[in-house]
């Protein structure tokens, strides 16, 4: 059977001697087994530098027993020493290394220019190697020239290739922008997060060759300070791109607008990440026509953006429209209860999205289950219970609170005209009662009602002068109910809270 071998809590001895023992007894252990192994993780391991570094060095050493079958090796979060650093060159190179190996993550070790340098350059003539990671390395764009060689090479099989926080400007950008233009390459996802140097004229060039080879699943910009989205225009000549991440850049409403109107067209695009942006004005109610309109996105997250109110209003008539979203993720964007139930209502209709809405203000059951939390509630709000009140100011959390607080106040005040009318319908009845008992006169039944209300037996005239003062009573206590009802004082919040 196959092995996976996973150090990631593994801690040595501090003793030095010990420690050597440990190191020799693991590389019989290796020896034993040299030809189950298929994968490897030193990622994130509770030891010392050098305790590291010197088990590194036991596992990369090439000799007899070295790893003839793994196929998966991740070493992140250790500051490898140039040792170390020499002896993966060696196991990966193609011709004196193991050639079977087809993951390679080597994300924060403090390789730099010159290990990053080496290690690509180790690599060339590998046309095993499927995945590159080398993450949070700070290599800078000096490193990129000896990354374009390696994927320059025709036989080059790398589909996905890491690269971020790594400190890249748009000179590296730019040197990389050529070698994504080449047709041959096998490359499907590329990670350039973190890289806040980029420029926005420059991610022009990014998408331009991207279009012209067209064969990118997933594009990561996360995090690289993107203002500006003229390069929208490229995303409907994309027919490979699926997955664009977009969240925590700089777009605003301008940007936001146009890339919408770009999206509309776009029907390659899967899933599209704009969470913790800076968008959300009143301008952004294109996302109506956008979701009306796309017929492509499976998912999109808005989550970490703070809305005008009218958005929340775009977002539900675009979700009765949308006829493709499975997921929309609103998570930690102050939504209120009111605005809430609104999506609740548009979910109700639209049975093939769900929602994401942690982070939220709200009742912990509607989070897990919006839909669930409609139905045991018995919920059918109508729009205008989860409507912003005019003037209500910009800060939509304040407005949430207001609106809530009317709503409730709204409920209970409808339950106080219902109790009025049945108090007048109340009255009416005994009227009622009073005047069947005085009409029936001798009756003995009658002198017993008559008797028991306090009552006696009337004639015609006053019979009819009876039914004049009744109906002057029941026009006198309805006046009275309404007049009671519209000026009646506010009811405080809090018993109904």
């Amino acid at each position: 059977s196959n092995l996976h071998i996973d150090l990631s809590s593994f801690r040595l001895v501090q003793s030095a001697s010990l420690e050597d023992e440990a190191i020799i007894s693991f590389q019989k252990t290796i020896q034993k087994l040299n030809d189950k192994i298929i994968s490897l993780k030193f990622s994130g391991t509770l030891m010392t530098i050098t305790s590291a570094c010197s088990l590194i060095n036991a596992f990369m050493k090439i000799g007899n027993y070295r790893l003839r079958n793994l196929t998966y090796l991740n070493i992140s979060f250790i500051q490898l020493n140039d040792d170390s650093i020499d002896s993966i060159c060696s196991f990966i190179h193609p011709t004196i290394g193991n050639y079977k190996i087809k993951v390679l993550i080597l994300s924060c070790c403090s390789l730099g220019m010159k290990g990053v340098t080496k290690l690509f350059q180790s690599m060339c003539g590998n046309n095993i190697i499927e995945e590159v990671t080398i993450s949070g390395n700070n290599c800078t764009d000096d490193a990129i020239p000896s990354i374009v060689t390696f994927m320059l090479e025709f036989k080059n099989s790398v589909r996905l290739l890491g690269l971020g926080a790594n400190k890249i400007s748009d000179s590296g950008l730019e040197k990389l922008c050529n070698s994504l233009e080449k047709k041959h390459l096998l490359l499907r996802e590329l990670f350039i997060n973190d890289n806040t140097d980029i420029k926005n004229r420059e991610l022009n060039n990014l998408f331009t060759s991207i279009s012209t080879a067209n064969h990118l699943v997933h594009l990561n910009l996360s995090n690289c300070g993107i203002s500006v989205c003229d390069w929208g225009r490229y995303l409907c000549f994309m027919e490979s791109l699926s997955q664009l991440n977009l969240s925590h850049n700089r777009i605003r409403d301008d940007a936001f607008v146009q890339l919408m109107k770009c999206i509309e067209s776009c029907y390659c695009l899967r899933h599209l990440d704009l969470s913790y942006n800076k968008f959300g004005g009143i301008k952004c109610n294109v996302l109506q026509t956008t979701l009306a309109t796309n017929k492509g996105l499976f998912s999109m997250s808005l989550g970490g953006n703070k809305f005008d109110a009218s958005i929340w209003t775009a977002l539900f008539h675009g979700l009765l429209q949308n006829q493709s979203l499975t997921l929309l993720d609103v998570s930690c964007c102050a939504l209120d209860l009111p605005n809430a139930l609104r999506l609740c209502e548009a979910f109700q209709q639209n049975t093939l999205c769900k929602i994401r809405m942690a982070g939220n203000p709200l009742p912990a059951e509607m989070i897990v289950d919006c839909r669930q939390y409609c139905i045991d509630h018995k919920m059918a709000p109508t729009i205008e219970h989860c409507s912003y009140l005019p003037g209500a100011g910009e800060d939509g959390f304040a407005s949430s609170l207001a609106n809530t607080a009317q709503w409730r106040l709204s409920c209970a005040r409808s339950i106080q005209d219902s109790l009025s009318s049945l108090e007048i319908a109340a009255q009416k009845t005994v009227l009622t009662k009073q005047l069947r008992a005085r009409r029936d006169g001798g009756g003995t039944a009658a002198q017993e009602t008559a008797s028991s209300l306090g009552s006696a037996p009337l004639n015609e005239d006053e019979d009819r002068a009876e039914q004049q003062r009744e109906a002057a009573a029941f026009q006198s206590a309805a006046a009275l109910s309404v007049i009671s009802l519209t000026s009646a004082p506010p009811l405080d919040a809090a018993t109904y809270s």
